[in-house]
């Protein structure tokens, strides 16, 4: 079904989590001003690297989805209705007060800004600068305690401008609309729903445990190297592991990632080899999802977030989310494994709780780690 001005709008209202009043503007403001950055910085790159920027198409159309959401949720705050604004665009004139309106879908508005004279015969630079131009002049007119009356006719022009962009760019508005929705809902749904494991219809045996309890250890090698063992039911597990580093920071500790990716995304082919759970009887799923690749994988993964935690973050001590751009790379970095459609909300859990223990495990020089994959809940026990 076709994605209409007034569903998106209710859509990303119902998603707005900026702040607790509704009524200040500022931040979606702030918002659409950086996103607008965010267009012409991408075609800034474009022009200089050509062909060597291949996710351009991807980059703009994330961006206008962007745009779309921070202004959507201007006019939300505002008591403005999207639909009267597109309205207006393909009208040239506002609506009569109770008239009854056409719905517009963005189909709609990106047909009249393909044929209109902001889209035409205009270089795409040209069309991104009236965009910046025009959001420029709604920020200036809200600095300036303009009324929504004043503001609503610059408002009109960067939904104008947008569509343009579109039309410019030949690339999809109502995609650009319906891929922002999906990665808002991603990140920040109404209510965070876990999906069914990743191996639910495995064979039993061929399944993650769904409840894992590991003691890690910490010993001290010949040379006072530490290093951390690890042990299931009295059992050692896996080779011991020491930091790999010039300088030590405790990364031996760091199968807690992986514990923590198992509890709350079901994935972790590093866990799986661990356990010796890898799903043989499925050929394609062993090499692909389960292989080598797989587990290198997800040890980038821990490492890059690891280095970025330990140097600029604390270890996300007292930090209760994570920027949106570290979660977008961890997602790139998954592209073509079964994790790829997990929300960005799980890998944020995971980090965040994976961190808390870690945290644990370093403070206590060891510990007890219980993961529950049926309640998404990792608990840590001091060591006795």
């Amino acid at each position: 079904m076709t994605l209409t001005l007034n569903d998106y709008q209710q859509i990303a209202f119902e998603t707005d989590v900026l702040n607790s009043d509704k009524k200040d503007i500022n931040f979606p403001l702030l918002g659409l001003f950086g996103e607008a950055g965010g267009l012409l910085s991408a075609l800034k790159k474009h022009q200089r690297e050509g062909a060597a920027f291949s996710n351009y198409e991807a980059v703009i159309t994330e961006e206008m989805g962007d745009c779309l959401w921070y202004l959507a949720n201007i006019c939300s705050r505002i008591n403005l209705r999207l639909n009267d604004l597109g309205f207006s665009v393909s009208r040239g004139k506002r609506p009569k007060a109770g008239a009854k309106l056409h719905i517009l879908d963005f189909d709609d508005l990106q047909a009249f800004a393909t044929t209109n004279r902001i889209a035409k015969n205009l270089t795409d630079l040209k069309v991104l600068l009236i965009l910046g131009t025009n959001v420029g002049k709604v920020l200036g007119l809200a600095n300036d305690g303009k009324s929504t009356s004043d503001l609503r006719g610059a408002l009109q022009e960067v939904l104008h401008a947008i569509a343009a962009v579109a039309a410019q760019a030949k690339l999809s508005l109502a995609n650009a609309a319906e891929k922002n929705l999906e990665k808002i809902q991603s990140r920040w749904p109404k209510k965070q729903v876990y999906p069914p494991l990743l191996d639910e219809s495995a064979l039993p045996h061929e399944q993650l445990p769904r409840k894992i309890e590991i003691t890690f250890i910490e010993r001290k090698a010949a040379g006072k190297k530490k290093y951390v063992v690890q042990q299931c039911k009295g059992l050692n597990i896996g080779d011991r592991l020491t930091d790999n580093n010039v300088k030590d920071d405790d990364y031996r500790f760091h199968d807690v990632f992986h514990l923590s990716y198992a509890t709350f995304l079901g994935w972790s082919p590093v866990i799986r080899a661990l356990f010796k759970v890898k799903r043989k009887s499925e050929p394609d799923v062993d090499e692909i999802q389960d292989g080598a690749r797989a587990i290198l994988i997800e040890e980038g993964i821990s490492t890059w977030i690891f280095n970025r935690a330990h140097h600029d973050l604390k270890l996300f001590q007292g930090v209760n989310s994570v920027d949106y751009s570290l979660l977008k790379t961890v997602h790139d970095f998954t592209v073509g494994y079964e994790v790829e459609n997990s929300y960005l909300w799980q890998w944020e859990k995971s980090i965040l709780e994976g961190f808390r223990v870690f945290r644990e495990l370093k403070k206590h020089r060891g510990g007890t780690v219980i993961a529950n994959l049926e309640t998404h809940v990792l608990k840590y026990r001091k060591p006795i």
